[in-house]
């Protein structure tokens, strides 16, 4: 094998461990049930606010890592627990699809918004910032940890940081 070939040999094999070594596995479950426990732990937050909501709104706009289907788990799950329609959207998408009453300024329904959100410990957990929120003076801000344990993600640490 001439050099030119050896050189390139070896820079195929170091982008490729590099690639792999790169790629974060997440292999305790699924996303879906990752995500869905943490919006839930959200959920649970000051369940005044849930009082004749219509739907939940989900804003992901800072989770990359979910797939389509991880997405539609994630509604069915919160739609068959709280029996409303789950949607994905910001709270302007909201305000523009008509979702807010403007004379009482309180959403129809429930917005959970995720601020942070990470693994940790080798992927056996997961941290979070998110927020519910239902009118400038009714939400909730909540910081959590998941663990893996027993074959199952489940809340741990959940605690309100904020209220308004």
């Amino acid at each position: 094998m001439g050099f030119a070939k050896k050189y390139y040999f070896v820079l195929l094999l170091i982008s490729l461990l590099f690639t792999a070594c790169n790629q974060e596995q997440h292999t305790n479950g699924d996303l879906g049930s990752v995500y869905f426990n943490a919006l839930d732990s959200i959920m649970v937050k000051d369940e005044a606010l849930n009082s004749e909501m219509r739907f939940i709104a989900l804003d992901l706009t800072i989770v990359k890592e979910l797939s389509e289907n991880d997405k539609k788990e994630i509604k069915l799950f919160l739609k068959d627990k709280y029996g409303v329609d789950v949607i994905e959207a910001t709270l302007k998408k909201l305000k523009h699809k008509g979702m807010y009453n403007t004379k009482t300024m309180v959403l129809h329904g429930v917005l959970l918004k995720l601020e942070k959100a990470k693994f940790i410990s080798n992927n056996k957990a997961f941290e979070f910032e998110g927020s519910k929120y239902r009118a400038g003076n009714g939400a909730v801000g909540v910081k959590g940890k998941l663990l893996y344990r027993d074959g199952k993600w489940q809340p741990f640490e959940i605690q309100e940081i904020w209220v308004s």
